[in-house]
């Protein structure tokens, strides 16, 4: 789980850069899904570093994500320490306050972070084949297609996560700085 612990911050980062630099729009059906904040591991606050690449262009984030078994709570910081955006998830409601001007995909962001963090089952029970998702879960990688169409390539790598979102076409790195165990 220290491996996947990594996503939260890169996911954030990746949004925020690649929203930064592009307009937003969801695709049609691109069906990310909400998992359940308890299914998560241990409680945990991590702190990380985003590096956002898309269309060339390269940003860094930090994030500050606090995972419990009734609530998820995210922060997004700029370098300089300024909130751009606040997630808060207790398994029914998303709440997001954006404090920047930037249109944030709170909900596709916090999605994304919990695929690459949830323990396997947990994404496994969320993504059923049977609804056209096609899952490849491993110790080092996380693959989500949908009808053939690759949405997501997650790699573990170190102290590192590295998100390909092939929807958007931007990557994400996160690193870990701190974590502490709640």
């Amino acid at each position: 789980m220290s491996n996947l612990l990594n996503c939260p911050t890169l996911v954030v980062f990746l949004f925020l850069t690649g929203c930064s630099t592009q307009q937003y729009s969801s695709p049609a059906g691109d069906g990310l899904k909400l998992l359940p904040p308890a299914d998560a591991s241990a409680p945990v606050l991590l702190k990380q570093k985003v590096i956002l690449q898309s269309a060339g262009k390269q940003q860094q984030f930090l994030l500050v994500a606090r995972f419990e078994p009734q609530r998820l709570r995210l922060v997004v910081l700029s370098p300089i320490g300024q909130q751009l955006l606040i997630l808060d998830y207790d398994g029914d409601a998303l709440v997001e306050e954006s404090v920047s001007s930037i249109d944030l995909p709170g909900r596709e962001i916090l999605a994304i972070i919990q695929f690459a963090l949830w323990p396997a089952q947990s994404v496994r029970n969320n993504y059923p084949e049977k609804e056209g998702w096609l899952l490849k879960i491993g110790d080092e990688k996380r693959v989500l297609q949908d009808g053939g169409k690759m949405h997501l390539n997650i790699s573990y790598e170190d102290d590192k996560l590295v998100i390909d979102n092939k929807i958007r076409d931007y990557r994400v790195i996160v690193q870990l700085l701190e974590t502490t165990e709640l």
